[in-house]
């Protein structure tokens, strides 16, 4: 086998990104970012650049093996190794919820499920951390608690679908008028989700949604929002006007944008710029608002004429797959403003971040257009995609000839075997997904 070859390509992810800041480069933070298509390991690396990488039996077999491929595990766990023997602070932001144990999360069908597999220690006990201690891990999928309690909007979405996929058209058109109130009170959510103690306002929105009269979805809507307002994890200490200090209650996504802007001047301009972004990229759905009418008219008709199944599918799974989609995209906003404003809070000399294509995107375009950084590396597969307009699955690999150039993972993997550092780790992954 040839020694020292350059690693060019990586199994798992549909985009990688590397950005760093203009003006300031060995100051600031600079940004991985990798995004994920979820429920599914297929389509990824070509087996003419990864074969002898796929024959091999174990994970630890593949970790050390000098390949010109590597799976998305190995070369994160190589990443996080190399950074805490060199001391590089680093924070790694995971799409993922809390844990409860890692020994119950089992989850092999997709590389989101992989990761998460993976960084499990890091996540319940840090000693068990084999990057710990300059590499903290964050969960911030914030759209459901630790208690399990989601936010209105992903609740809509959810719901709508399952009332789409069971033919239910009493429950979707009322869903739908659901949505409609919530796109028309958006600036009254999104402020009650956004800014310190402010979750007052949900409760004027549960009230119009009760006073909507839609049956049990005004119900379990109302019960949402309730659960939200109540949950014990939105408990925070807060300092208000006259310097009054006490218990509020309030959405995660708000107190850490809320800490973002009191830590210092450039903190808070920096929570002053990602408030106005997200503000525009929330105020974007508006232009949906009319799809919401005009779908919630389609299915009052179809319900007074009594459409046939049919029909009522069609529409379902066209206009009502386009909306269900939005709502829920609309909840990643929540998650979006947390991890953000929890990462220039941190202010490590690296951020990584593996979360879904749509929220990457999202970030790209609020690290470029705001805070001065500039792509110095990217592969997106699913911009190629698109324009081709294909078909296909999109590609979960990685693959240019330029990623050693700006990441090197096969110099970092050698480092770490000649320190003994790989060796050491190994005894803590036996069970995790590093392929």
């Amino acid at each position: 086998m040839q020694e020292n070859k350059d690693v060019t390509a990586i199994d798992g992810p549909v985009s990688f990104y590397l950005l760093q800041h203009r003006t300031s480069p060995l100051e600031e933070t600079t940004l991985f970012l990798i995004g994920d298509y979820h429920d599914s390991t297929n389509w990824g690396c070509d087996p003419s650049i990864c074969q002898k990488m796929n024959s091999d039996r174990t994970n630890l077999e593949n970790v050390r093996k000098d390949y010109p491929c590597m799976y998305l595990g190995s070369a994160l766990h190589v990443q996080l190794l190399y950074n805490n023997m060199r001391k590089v602070s680093t924070g790694f932001y995971l799409e993922n919820t809390p844990f409860t144990t890692r020994y119950n999360y089992k989850d092999d069908s997709s590389w989101m499920g992989r990761i998460k597999q993976l960084l499990s220690p890091c996540s319940e006990n840090i000693k068990d951390c084999p990057y710990y201690p300059n590499v903290q891990i964050h969960n911030v999928d914030i759209r459901q608690s630790m208690n399990g309690i989601i936010d209105i909007l992903t609740w809509a979405g959810l719901t709508f679908e399952q009332a789409s996929k069971s033919g239910d058209i009493s429950d979707a058109a009322n869903i739908v008028s659901l949505m409609n109130i919530l796109l028309e009170n958006f600036e009254l959510l999104w402020k009650a989700y956004t800014l310190p103690a402010s979750f007052a306002l949900l409760k004027e929105i549960k009230q119009k949604i009760l006073n909507a009269n839609l049956g049990k979805i005004s119900i379990e809507a109302a019960t949402v929002i309730e659960n939200t307002i109540n949950d014990a994890s939105t408990i925070r200490r807060f300092t208000g006007t006259g310097g009054v200090t006490r218990d509020e209650r309030m959405h995660v996504a708000a107190w850490e944008m809320y800490k973002l802007f009191l830590k210092d001047a450039k903190g808070s301009t920096q929570a002053k710029k990602l408030s106005k972004f997200m503000t525009e990229e929330a105020q974007s759905v508006k232009k949906y608002l009319k799809t919401g009418i005009e779908l919630s008219r389609l299915l009052a008709d179809m319900s007074y004429h009594g459409a046939n199944r049919a029909t009522m599918h069609e529409i379902l799974s066209t206009m009502g797959a386009k909306l269900m989609g939005r709502f829920i995209s609309l909840g990643t906003l929540l998650m979006d403003v947390y991890t953000i404003s929890k990462m220039l809070y941190n202010e490590d000399k690296e951020s990584i971040i593996f979360a879904g294509s749509f929220h990457i995107e999202r970030y790209i375009r609020f690290a470029v257009g705001y805070l001065d950084y500039i792509e110095a590396f990217g592969v997106d597969n699913t911009l190629a995609e698109l324009e081709k307009q294909s078909e296909e699955p999109i590609s979960r690999c990685i693959n240019s000839d330029k990623l050693p150039l700006y990441i090197d993972f096969g110099g970092m993997k050698r480092s770490l075997i000649r320190s003994g550092e790989l060796e050491k780790a190994e005894f803590k992954l036996k069970d995790m997904y590093l392929r």
